[in-house]
């Protein structure tokens, strides 16, 4: 699913932004904001973050009920990888599932 809009008001970002991390379908979704503030970029970047966390498969990794044998910590680790040009990606990876980064 994607949605895209021109330009619009900092204070019109927060909805967008909830709707990105409550719609794990939402993939693509491209908001200029007509202001330069930087809270407005803050909001903007994390937008972009959950839209991409959403294209590599977040929902499915954090409802492993929805599937039929689970999520391995293979699958795990390739989302990783997808998601290596984005370090805040890699952040909420890892939050969801710190285990990632023990060596066993």
């Amino acid at each position: 699913m994607s949605f895209a809009l021109d330009r619009i008001l900092v204070d019109s970002l927060h909805p967008f932004l909830q709707a990105a991390k409550q719609n794990y379908r939402l993939e693509t979704l491209r908001v200029r904001s007509s202001s330069s503030e930087e809270n407005s970029k803050w909001q903007q970047l994390e937008l972009e973050t959950m839209t991409q966390l959403n294209q590599i498969g977040y929902y499915q990794l954090l409802h492993p009920s929805d599937t039929a044998c689970g999520v391995s910590k293979r699958q795990w680790v390739d989302a990783l990888a997808r998601a290596r040009k984005n370090m805040h990606c890699i952040f909420y990876l890892l939050s969801a599932n710190p285990s990632l980064c023990d060596r066993r």
